[in-house]
């Protein structure tokens, strides 16, 4: 291969290095979940991929001419692969769903990743020093993704709790070592190499040029609007959308703070007419993962019943406070690991809203959905004697701390396929439940996933159910 080659190769690395650490890296260390909500998500994934295809297929060249067949078909398998991934991703971000085949396609990749690694130390490839290093560091990111993401499936704490996405961005960071290495890889080469001018030589240099510059600059065009809009929202925390605003405009915001000064803000609906000689039920709702902030809004659009109950007919035919607290980024209903417990402080904020306002103590109602179906089971296994029932909606808990909780009326709901929390997590809680000498509802939808509203609107007697319970009382 001649210097112009690797020169070539060179740049493209260098802006492949620059997408993967600015546009992706430096956006979701900062940005976390709410990565997931920019508009220019879909366009930085999509330029990084290509770059990842067009870096790819420099490779192959490479391997080619050295004659790392091994290498060579690892490589072509991976771009297969990545491609499949990349689709699968573009269903993620319309639907914020995770399907059974995106967890498939994530291991087939990370596997084939591995597999890459192990072809750089152990085949021909290996003699090369900066290529075995890639291979090391290649190998040892791939079995940390695979061992993290096999580990969010069976610990609800490293899940929910920031430790899973702040353990994987950090694994993301040094696997870009591999990068460092490729690139050191390919001055070495260069070193060696001699200058070959032919027109197949200079049409694949041409190219490769070509290809890094249209590279480079899509990354500065896509990459200027994404470090605005990413500042743009660190800057803005707490904006809402007209839409949004709108949609929560019924709910008046509140901030309940601690004798220790921790906040915890929500928002709270009254009773249509609401009469402070008359006592009425609450309804606490607790949110999924995407709708944690300090907005004090997006939680309304983040949960199921806030917006079931504020409908006016409902309103009127279940006259009740709704509660709908919002947990903050990197936090979770059950943590009681870091200095704010949430589950306490939601407790605390509950009791306070009680000593304002005329709410029954015996129809306290506990809902979630996703994160909010965790929260759900974990605070009637730590507090069973606050509440007169619980409707946890794709959610799961540990089996052991509800044995004993049986006198809480549940009613569980879960998609036969959801990807995001899998359904074990509710036929577990059940059947434990069962098992202690409890009777709970549960409804398990077939081919459905994580989002279920359109199956719980169309189950009849949800709400009936609700507020027929009351503390103490063995109606379920």
């Amino acid at each position: 291969m001649s210097k112009s080659y690797y020169s070539a190769a060179i740049f493209f690395t260098v802006v492949y290095l620059f997408v993967n650490f600015v546009l992706f890296i430096i956006l979701s260390f900062q940005l976390g979940d709410r990565v997931l909500f920019m508009s220019q998500l879909s366009n930085v994934v999509f330029l990084q991929v290509m770059i990842l295809l067009g870096w790819s297929i420099i490779f192959l060249i490479y391997y080619r001419h050295k004659q790392y067949w091994f290498t060579f078909w690892i490589v072509i398998f991976s771009i297969g692969a990545y491609i499949f991934e990349f689709i699968l991703y573009r269903y993620f971000l319309l639907s914020l769903e995770i399907s059974l085949y995106q967890y498939m396609s994530y291991f087939l990749v990370q596997g084939l990743g591995i597999l890459y690694g192990a072809s750089l130390i152990f085949s021909a490839a290996g003699r090369r020093l900066w290529l075995r290093l890639a291979g090391i560091v290649m190998i040892f990111s791939g079995i940390a993704l695979i061992g993290s993401n096999i580990w969010k499936l069976h610990s609800i704490d490293y899940k929910m709790n920031g430790t899973a996405e702040e353990f994987e961005m950090w694994i993301f960071l040094v696997s870009n070592l591999s990068l460092l290495f490729f690139l050191l890889n390919f001055y070495k080469e260069k070193a060696y190499a001699v200058e070959i001018k032919t027109p197949s030589q200079n049409t694949l240099v041409g190219s490769m040029i070509a290809g890094g510059f249209m590279a480079f600059f899509c990354t500065l065009f896509i990459g200027i609007r994404t470090i605005q809009e990413g500042k743009w929202i660190l800057d803005h925390p707490n904006h809402v959308s007209e839409y949004l605003a709108q949609m929560v405009e019924p709910f008046e915001p509140k901030i309940y703070v601690s004798s220790q000064g921790d906040s915890l803000r929500y928002r709270l609906l009254k009773p249509l007419d609401y009469d402070s000689t008359k006592l009425y039920p609450i309804v606490i709702s607790l949110h999924g993962s995407g709708a944690r902030g300090i907005d004090n809004a997006i939680q309304v659009a983040g949960s199921y019943f806030p917006l079931l109950l504020s409908k006016e007919v409902n309103r009127e035919k279940y006259s009740a406070f709704l509660f709908v607290p919002q947990c903050p980024f990197h936090s979770w209903w059950g943590d009681r690991s870091g200095n704010v417990k949430m589950d306490d402080l939601l407790m605390e904020s509950l009791l306070d809203l009680e000593n304002q306002f005329a709410i029954d103590e015996n129809r306290r109602y506990l809902t979630g959905v996703s994160m909010g179906g965790y929260g759900v089971w974990h605070l009637i296994s730590l507090y069973p004697e606050l509440y007169a029932a619980a409707i946890p909606i794709a959610g799961a808990g540990i089996p052991g701390n509800i044995s004993n909780r049986v006198d809480v009326p549940v009613w569980a709901f879960h998609g036969e396929i959801d990807g995001n929390v899998p359904v074990n997590g509710s036929r577990e809680m059940i059947e434990a439940l069962k098992k202690a000498g409890g009777n709970p509802l549960y409804t398990e939808f077939p081919d459905s996933g994580h989002n279920l509203q359109e199956q719980l609107d169309a189950t009849p007697g949800i709400l009936d159910w609700l507020f027929s319970q009351k503390r103490n009382s063995n109606n379920q």
